[in-house]
Parts: C-alpha cells; structure tokens; sequence
C-alpha cells in the first residue's frame, strides 16, 4: 500500500501544479486523465508498462512500484494521437524469435540430463514490434556502439516511410480505424530485457508529447 500512497501523493501535486502554471487546459485534462488511468493500473494489475515519451523512459511497475526502467535513446511518433487509456499488448512479433530449447525424451534415466537449460535475456530478440489495442504499435529497435550494424536502423526508417506507415493509414482508414506507430531506439541489451518483461496482455499507458 506504501508505493500506492506515494502514487497518489505525486497524481495530486502533479494536478495542483499544473492547475497553476499550465496554459493549456487540453493538456491538463489529458495529463490527468492519464495519471487516473496510472492509478486504477496500480490497484488493479499485479503489473503493467508505463512509456513516457516526453521523459523518454519505459518502467516496468507494480502495485506504483518501479521495478525496471528502460531509457529511451530515441523516439519517433507517427499517425493518430495516442489513446489516454491503458493499451494491452495483443501480440510480439521479431523475425528472429527465441529458440525454442527441445529436450529429447531418452529411454534410460541415467541419460536424463540433471539441470534443464532455460532461455535467458540475452536469447531475446532486440528488434521486435508490439502490438497494442487501438491500433498502436511500438516497434523496438537496438542502436549498437558500430555504425555498421546502426545501418539496419536506417533501412527500418525507410521502410516505414515509404511502406508500413502509408499502408497502415490507408488500411485504417478503410476500415475506420486509427494507426499509430512509435518508434522507440534503446540499446541492445534494454531492448531484449522490455521483450523479456513485456508479455502479451501486460497493459501498457502511454505518456506522449
């Protein structure tokens, strides 16, 4: 109940802060409609994403609790606003999924192995895209210390441009429905531990400029 109790301390002092200083009143409203989304995450779910775009940084929370901040080296935001309200992952996708570990079934019990390998964070994929209700997808992408390997990030860029995003607005508008992609550069290795937290239906709110 602690972490909760200081949730709610910070949603009032945010709202009376902007109450006085903040001149746009769309703003305030949309700032405090996300602040109640935060809090009925910490009492309802045992965890849940928050993505500050304007700080640029992904915690893992529960129950207000910060348990894993993922800083955000880049952003970029394209289509429809994003929605105020909690968004959960429908789906991961990653053209290189993490192996699957396959124990063959042996015929003596002397040959069982003793200790079962088990997949870690450092088998993730570090390019991926997920999914979220609202038409919302966040699509991850490593930046690497060489520039080589950095150039990977700009074919991606491209793509966007000139197919996925055209395709995805003309898609949703023939179908009523909103499209938008975030683009979120972390490094390499934050970028395989948010897809090792980051399981289907783990709700997601989105702070964004």
């Amino acid at each position: 109940m602690f972490p909760l109790r200081i949730l709610i301390f910070s949603i009032l002092l945010a709202l009376s802060h902007q109450a006085l200083s903040s001149p746009n009143l769309h703003n305030l409203l949309r700032e405090n409609q996300l602040l109640k989304s935060e809090y009925q995450l910490a009492k309802s779910y045992p965890f849940y994403l928050s993505l500050n775009l304007v700080e640029n940084r992904i915690q893992l929370k529960s129950k207000g609790l910060l348990l894993k901040e993922f800083p955000i080296k880049n952003l970029k935001i394209m289509g429809t606003p994003v929605p105020t309200k909690p968004l959960p992952i429908k789906k991961k996708a990653s053209f290189f999924k993490p192996k699957e570990i396959k124990i063959k079934p042996q015929k003596n019990i002397d040959n069982v192995p003793s200790e079962i390998p088990a997949l870690g964070v450092e088998d993730m994929p570090s390019r991926y895209r997920l999914d979220l209700n609202e038409g919302v997808h966040l699509y991850i992408r490593p930046i690497y210390p060489h520039r080589i390997l950095n150039a990977l990030n700009l074919l991606s860029s491209l793509k966007t441009y000139g197919v996925t995003l055209p395709m995805g607005t003309l898609w949703g508008i023939l179908r009523n429905k909103t499209y938008t992609q975030i683009d979120l550069y972390l490094t390499s290795e934050d970028a395989k531990g948010l897809y090792w937290v980051a399981r289907e239906g783990i709700p997601c709110l989105i702070f964004s400029p």
